[in-house]
C-alpha cells in the first residue's frame, strides 16, 4: 500500500489490504505444511533404509498433521459433527419430555 493511499485514499483499503496479507500468509503456510506432508511420506518410505538392525522392536511411525497449524487467533476449531448430533439429540429429548409432561395436564381442570 502506498502512502498515498494510505493517507488520502478510502479507508477500506486498509481493511481490503490487511485481509489480502492474511490470505497469502495462510497460503503460505498451507504450502509449507504440503511439503512437510511430502517430504514426511518419503521419510516414512524409505524409513526401511534408514533403520538399523540393532533395535528388536518396530518402531510405528509418527502421523502427521492433518491440516497446517492456524496462524491467527481468530480461527476456531470447527464443531465436530458427531458433537452438534448429540446437543441436537439431547435438546430433542428435553423437549419432547416437556412436551409429555405439559400434555398430561392438559384438558384437566384443577
Amino acid at each position: 500500500m502506498s502512502s498515498d493511499e494510505y493517507w488520502f485514499g478510502d479507508p477500506y483499503y486498509i481493511v481490503a489490504y490487511r485481509e489480502a496479507q492474511k490470505l497469502r500468509a495462510e497460503e503460505q503456510n498451507t504450502n509449507a505444511w504440503l511439503h512437510g506432508l511430502y517430504i514426511y511420506d518419503a521419510l516414512c518410505a524409505a524409513s526401511p533404509l534408514l533403520r538399523t538392525n540393532l533395535s528388536k522392536k518396530k518402531i510405528k511411525p509418527q502421523d502427521y498433521l492433518k491440516k497446517p497449524l492456524p496462524l491467527f487467533k481468530k480461527e476456531e476449531k470447527p464443531v465436530d459433527k458427531e458433537d452438534r448430533e448429540e446437543k441436537e439429540r439431547l435438546f430433542a429429548l428435553a423437549y419432547m419430555n416437556n412436551m409429555v409432561r405439559a400434555g398430561k395436564n392438559w384438558g384437566k381442570k384443577t
